[in-house]
């Protein structure tokens, strides 16, 4: 547009005041290219900062949803009574969880004091977790519940091996049941033979 003008006005000029403002019209041709520049530079920044508007003003709406939908009292009133329900439920687990790992500890305790002075015992001792000493007793309260079930493993299996069999040790799973035999032959079966 502006460089159509400067032509038309170098074509109706004559040479002799052509040449007089021929530096002028150079410069204002030069100066609004790089007014032209400047405009698209800034064009193109106020599209792009259009563009994150709009993304910003979508987020915006979406927030403002969630919120007035999260201001329904009913909801809200819901999720506080969950979230009490969820407090109580952590709350009785962790107290039941307490007293387990308590119980597995009084367990191990009572193990301990009964097998502490038996020969066996030494070689079991090396195998299990046993706390420091504080002020001549063995710290059980301030043992790592995963070291006490440990520990009871170790016992058991030390049982189960056949170490202190000499001691009434305490069974969880009940009176053993001796072996069958297989030489002692049942009158009342109908079918004798192998099964």
């Amino acid at each position: 547009m502006v460089k159509n003008a400067i032509a038309a006005i170098r074509k109706e000029l004559p040479s002799e005041e052509l040449d007089k403002i021929s530096s002028h019209l150079t410069t204002i041709n030069a100066e609004f290219r790089d007014v032209y520049d400047e405009f698209q530079h800034i064009y193109g920044e106020t599209k792009d900062r259009k563009e994150k508007l709009r993304e910003k003003d979508a987020e915006i709406e979406k927030l403002s949803d969630e919120i007035e939908k999260l201001k329904d009292t009913g909801t809200t009133d819901a999720l506080k009574k969950q979230l009490d329900d969820l407090k109580k439920e952590n709350d009785a687990f962790k107290s039941q969880q307490a007293a387990t790992d308590k119980q597995k500890r009084d367990a191990f305790v009572t193990d301990f004091e009964k097998y502490k002075n038996h020969a066996d015992f030494e070689k079991v001792k090396p195998f299990l977790k046993i706390p420091d000493e504080v002020d001549g007793k063995i710290d059980w309260e301030n043992s790592d519940v995963d070291d006490i079930k440990f520990n009871l493993s170790e016992i058991e299996k030390a049982r189960s091996y056949g170490s202190f069999a000499d001691v009434n040790p305490p069974n969880p799973s009940g009176p053993k049941v001796p072996p069958k035999t297989t030489d002692i032959k049942d009158p009342l079966d109908k079918f004798p033979g192998p099964k």
